[in-house]
């Protein structure tokens, strides 16, 4: 039987898209990435979207000021539009409620990137050995954790990452996810890259804390998605940023070991620093269809045909094709020795 193991877009092209977007946004001195996802990078957006995209990276928005000030704790009220988006939010703007850690695993690696690129310009050692996200379970708290060591955040920048959607294109972007259905809607919140605030859709509450690899205070951000968050001083933040989602009690499920590997490996198995669970490295099969042809060798080929299509087979053959122009494309073919009666194949290719 023949069988073709279909690479998207959305797997292909995340690694050659991330570099020279960062380029982008250091040239500009944008704000961090940490509310982008590798995902969202390889979708191929509209010219209206790209343009909207653009003006969400490169406008100004004026610093908002405090509530309420009390124990070095800051209240602020969420801009307009990021309020409409939470109730948007809220009300299940995915049909799948588990992409929520493909968001927030997506901006850790992200936030990572950008921490690379960071070193490159530096000079320093960009090797990323010390690169890497953790995903914790704690069933019994209800509570699901993903830490990065990459950027992290000023206290400026949870202002504007976490509080605002810097954007003049704002009001368009909330018009076109009110009348979107489930699948359009997804795509949408990933153009924009505000993937963030679906972890509203799970959680009764978001604490996220983070610091500046060269801050010496670090900062708590936290919120229950109602209109309003909090900002504090926190001495004993590790540089980096780490979100500890408090689930609902109808979402406890993704505080279990299972589940949250079944995600992980449905969505971020790719990802290209180490993604561990619970201790375990989780993404052990590599992006081959982007690296040389000659770089890969035959071991490497049989764990990926058996990953990708869930079985325990060899391949018969298989046919590694590029092309460079007019656009560049990798693609895989494998033919499997006899047909298979697996059905979740699909569902990873």
């Amino acid at each position: 039987m023949l069988r073709c193991i279909r690479l998207g877009s959305r797997l292909a092209a995340a690694p050659r898209a991330l570099p020279s977007l960062h380029r982008s946004l250091a040239q500009r001195a944008a704000a961090p990435l940490t509310l982008l996802h590798t995902q969202s990078l390889s979708r191929l957006p509209t010219t209206a979207a790209a343009s909207a995209f653009t003006r969400l990276l490169s406008t100004a928005v004026p610093q908002p000021q405090p509530l309420t000030s009390s124990g070095g704790s800051e209240s602020f009220a969420f801009q307009a539009e990021t309020k409409q988006l939470l109730d948007i939010v809220a009300r299940s703007l995915y049909s799948d409620k588990e992409v929520f850690i493909r968001e927030i695993v997506s901006n850790a690696s992200d936030a990572l990137e950008k921490l690379r690129l960071a070193d490159l310009q530096q000079g320093a050692d960009a090797s990323g050995s010390a690169l890497s996200i953790s995903v914790t379970c704690d069933e019994a708290a209800g509570t699901l954790t993903v830490t990065d060591s990459g950027i992290g955040m000023s206290k400026d920048e949870l202002v504007q990452c976490l509080g605002t959607i810097a954007s003049s294109g704002t009001r368009s972007l909330v018009d076109k996810l009110k009348g979107a259905g489930d699948s359009s809607a997804t795509s949408l919140i990933g153009k924009f890259g505000v993937g963030f605030y679906s972890v509203f859709m799970t959680c009764d509450s978001v604490r996220v804390t983070t610091r500046r690899r060269d801050a010496s205070t670090g900062y708590l951000w936290s919120s229950d998605g109602s209109g309003t968050y909090s900002i504090q001083e926190a001495a004993d933040a590790a540089a980096g940023t780490s979100v500890c989602m408090v689930l609902r009690p109808d979402c406890k499920t993704f505080a279990q070991t299972d589940e949250v590997q079944r995600v992980l490996l449905k969505y971020s198995n790719f990802i290209n620093f180490p993604v561990h669970l619970n201790g375990t490295r989780i993404n052990t099969i590599d992006a081959i269809w982007t690296k040389d042809k000659a770089s890969i060798s035959d071991d490497d080929h049989i764990k990926f045909f058996q990953f990708i299509a869930d079985t325990s087979d060899m391949p018969a053959a298989r046919l590694h094709f590029t092309v460079d122009a007019p656009i560049d494309i990798r693609a895989l073919l494998y033919t499997a020795p006899t047909p298979s009666t697996n059905t979740t194949s699909a569902a990873r290719a």
